[in-house]
């Protein structure tokens, strides 16, 4: 029942490793595993994952576009920016390996400390989809806004820009959908 959505990721990440044959990706795959590992053993030791699910839409899209999607996906991200002492296209390149590495630890843990042994068919098969699509085109439009920029293009770069942020936040709207409507 899990495999599947705990054996995606790691399976599409493989593929890229073996696809890429780039060694220069390893250090973004160990710092995306790092980072996980330290978030869930700070929120299984410092948190309390149970939460009451109103009914508001808004209230759970904005806990599920905070803990699941938004900050999980930028700050390891940014973390790796600001630390790193590589090229800046070694940064950009590194969005896609890093983001699988550390949903490949956080998305299982999310799923298995949110739905309190109540599995259901989106949390276990549509929601690591969801993710995947979210951090391969998310991974593509950091790639075309850092393009634009580079060849001086202000409004392809806005509109990459304004592209990642939707794509970022649709698996978070979908999932508060299916919470305040369920199907």
């Amino acid at each position: 029942m899990f495999l599947f959505s705990f054996l995606i990721l790691p399976i599409f990440l493989g593929w890229y490793c073996f696809y890429k044959k780039n060694s220069r990706i390893v250090p973004a795959i160990l710092i995306g595993i790092i980072c996980a590992v330290v978030l869930c053993l700070f929120l299984v030791l410092f948190s309390f994952s149970h939460r009451i699910v109103t009914f508001d839409f808004s209230k759970n899209l904005i806990h599920l576009l905070l803990t699941q999607t938004v900050l999980p996906l930028l700050v390891p991200y940014l973390l790796f920016i600001l630390f790193s002492k590589d090229t800046f296209e070694y940064k950009i390149e590194s969005f896609l390996p890093l983001c699988l590495s550390f949903f490949i630890i956080y998305l299982p843990f999310i799923i298995l400390t949110t739905e309190e042994g109540l599995y259901s068919g989106f949390s276990l098969f549509i929601k690591p989809v969801l993710f995947l699509i979210m951090i391969l085109t998310c991974s593509f439009s950091v790639k075309q806004v850092y393009k634009s920029i580079v060849s001086k293009k202000v409004i392809p770069a806005i509109i990459f820009i304004v592209v990642f942020v939707v794509l970022m936040i649709i698996p978070s709207v979908i999932e508060a959908l299916l919470i305040v409507y369920p199907v």
